[in-house]
Order: C-alpha cells, then structure tokens, then sequence
C-alpha cells in the first residue's frame, strides 16, 4: 500500500506536500485548490514527507558536513547562522541588554 492517499496519486501528493512545505500554506488552503479535504492534505504530507527525507538524504548535506567559512543561501536564508552576542553595539531596545 501506498503511503499516500489514493485520491491524490503519487504526484499530486508530491506537488502538495512540497507546496506545504515550501509555501507554509495552509492545509484547508491546499485542499481547497485541489478539491479534496484537509485530512486528505494532511495524510499526502504525512506519507510523502519521509519518503522524501529518504530519496533526498544522498544529497542534503547535514550540517557537520558544511563549511564553517562558507555563507550558503537556501530560499533566501543565510547559512551559517551568525550570533548578535559578539556585536557590543547591538541590543534589545525592550530588554535593554544583548541577545
């Protein structure tokens, strides 16, 4: 059996489980534009998310594996992730401290 709703098919499960995860949509959102309910939306993410992690595990680095001297962008994200504490002029303006 698969671990995806009949209804939806290996690639529609696919296309909205990535549209959940790269969009953040809502579920009752993507349900509503593909005609089936919410549950439906839930289970496609549910199956077609691991499913995913094992295809794609060959080829996402982990974070050990990244170069400390690298900046990556990923969506629109830099990577590493940088901390605010060693910047003495920058503070919390409510907490009146550094992070």
């Amino acid at each position: 059996m698969e671990p995806w709703p009949p209804i939806l098919g290996l690639y529609r499960a696919l296309v909205v489980t990535l549209t959940y995860m790269r969009r953040n949509r809502v579920q009752a959102e993507i349900a509503e534009a593909h005609g089936v309910s919410q549950s439906t939306i839930s289970r496609a993410v549910t199956g077609i998310t691991p499913v995913l992690d094992r295809v794609l595990a060959g080829f996402a680095p982990t974070a050990d594996e990244l170069d400390p001297t690298v900046q990556y962008i990923v969506d629109g994200t830099l990577f590493p992730c940088w901390s605010w504490r060693t910047d003495r002029c920058l503070y919390s303006g409510k907490h009146k401290t550094r992070a």
